[in-house]
């Protein structure tokens, strides 16, 4: 009898919605701890087998991209007349997402007519990151508790290894480059850092595990990491304070200091150094992104408009002087790979999600989700200037959860300027009299 009772439930309108969200919620679970269960697992099975590997790395992502873009659809189904009700054309365009669908769709259709190694992967990645975003307004704040384990332990875990790394280069050894070594480790700290301020903390706390965090990635000698963990933590600090104007004093001078203190340590110093792969003419050294970049942008001027397909410019990239696996630039990237108009539909994705997730509202800040995911934006407009992030998936898919879940929880706090709805719902508060919220 209670089977039968169980399944009338999940026949029942209730009872499907039921179901997907509990699917949904897990597949942003899965999103959002994928840093722990894909490179760590594929280096001990690199141990064990190595040709095994890749297969694992390839199934993983295959099974949460799987997982989510089959719960967002699920929703969408379940959802419809309720989407269709309430969702007008003004909302529709207003809505980051809607962008980002576009950008994904043009991308798509543009890489169907050219074939490059990395075009499938790419276009995974890309999927299950906007993918992850949509599905995040479904499930509202019910990863509330998920989110704040997984910040603690992912910060704990990146400030320990950090400092292991200062007397045992854990991240240089030969199982340290298999989970993706210090330059990724770094790449972590970001998202680690954002995550501090997407759960409730004191301020003291932010500031004495942001700046470990920061000591770790100069450890690494990430240049372009450091600097945009150290901008993250600047801008997060300043617009959570009451007073944003009085944090500024101090979080400036902070960050200013703790930045040439960095520009100070031999190794960043080593790193930055002229040298047999700079760039020629370049003040410092570039690794060879210079000669990554005029050959991309080459490259773009034969198809400006419509670009030349997902992966195009990593096989650009590969083909200079000075051969890199990718172009070391995400607008670089998105200029090349989709062209104007995808980088348009991009650009207005970034800009509505700024607009959208603006963290203070009459002078106070806004929560804590909200606040995380303006640092993601922010996070990828600094990181993406000379290093490639998009189609990482173990940075792409915990940065897409931050994401989703600040717009959904931007939505419900009514306090966005981009919130076409909120004067409706004051008046008509006001009309029934009721206390507001």
């Amino acid at each position: 009898m209670g089977k039968l009772v169980r399944d009338h439930a999940l026949e029942s309108p209730v009872g499907r919605v039921k179901s997907v969200t509990t699917l949904s919620r897990r597949a942003l679970v899965v999103l959002l701890f994928f840093p722990f269960v894909y490179y760590p697992v594929s280096t001990v099975i690199w141990f064990a087998d190595r040709e095994f590997t890749g297969f694992y790395k390839e199934a993983i992502a295959g099974a949460a991209a799987a997982l989510t873009v089959g719960a967002l659809g699920l929703q969408v189904l379940v959802r419809r007349r309720e989407i269709i009700r309430t969702w007008s054309v003004r909302d529709i365009v207003s809505a980051p997402e809607s962008w980002a669908i576009g950008f994904l769709g043009w991308i798509a259709v543009i890489s169907l007519f050219q074939r490059e190694p990395s075009t499938l992967q790419n276009l995974i990645v890309y999927t299950v990151f906007v993918a992850a975003v949509c599905l995040a307004a479904f499930v509202g704040s019910t990863l509330d508790q998920v989110v704040r384990i997984f910040v603690i332990v992912f910060a704990s875990i990146l400030v320990v290894l950090g400092f292991a790394e200062a007397f045992f280069d854990p991240m240089r050894s030969e199982a340290g480059w298999q989970m993706g070594g210090p330059r990724l480790y770094a790449s972590y700290g970001v998202i680690a850092v954002v995550g501090l301020f997407a759960i409730r903390l004191a301020t003291w706390i932010r500031l004495v595990v942001g700046l470990a965090l920061f000591a770790g990635a100069v450890i690494s000698s990430s240049r372009s990491s450091m600097t945009t963990l150290l901008v993250v933590l600047a801008v997060g600090l300043t617009l959570t304070a009451p007073s944003a104007v009085r944090r500024l004093a101090w979080v400036a001078p902070m960050a200013f200091v703790s930045f040439i203190v960095a520009l100070q340590q031999p190794w960043i110093r080593d790193h930055l150094a002229v040298s047999a792969i700079t760039t020629p003419g370049a003040p410092i050294d570039d690794s060879g992104r210079g000669r990554v970049w005029i050959l991309t942008v080459e490259s773009w001027f034969t198809q400006p408009v419509v670009g030349h397909g997902a992966g195009s410019s990593q096989t650009v990239a590969g083909q200079s002087d000075f051969p890199l696996g990718h172009p070391h630039s995400e607008y670089l990237r998105i200029l090349h790979d989709a062209g104007l108009i995808g980088f348009v539909l991009f650009g207005a994705f970034v800009v509505l999600a700024l607009i959208w997730l603006w963290p203070r509202a009459g002078g106070k800040p806004r929560g804590e989700l909200v606040t995380a995911g303006f640092l993601i934006v922010v996070a990828g407009l600094v990181l993406g200037t000379i290093e490639n992030y998009l189609v990482f998936p173990s940075l792409m898919w915990p940065a897409a959860v931050f994401l989703g879940l600040g717009l959904a929880a931007a939505r419900r706090d009514g306090q966005s300027p981009l919130d076409l709805r909120r004067n409706v719902r004051a008046a008509s508060s006001e009309k029934t009299e009721l206390p507001q919220t």
